[in-house]
């Protein structure tokens, strides 16, 4: 099992476990909206919480050890409407 962690942007600090190496991407695209904020805190999120943007993140390898670094923010898919809150 990998351990990967999270550097910088929204999902700072995460971490995350994969069974296989095989299954990590060169980059991920994660929404961010209110109640991303709020589960990273352990709190209950709205169910239908809509993304306001993406975080999208580069893994990177470093002497066995594996990072997602935050590399920048877009928007979410066109078929999402952004929350205003």
């Amino acid at each position: 099992m990998q351990q990967i962690e999270f550097l910088h942007g929204p999902y700072d600090g995460l971490h995350a476990y994969l069974d296989a190496e095989e299954e990590c991407l060169s980059f991920l695209r994660l929404p961010v909206s209110r109640g991303t904020f709020l589960q990273l805190e352990g709190k209950e999120a709205p169910t239908m919480d809509r993304p306001t943007s993406l975080a999208i993140y580069q893994l990177c390898t470093r002497d066995s050890v594996w990072h997602y670094r935050f590399c920048g923010q877009g928007r979410p898919p066109t078929g999402s409407k952004a929350s205003t809150n």
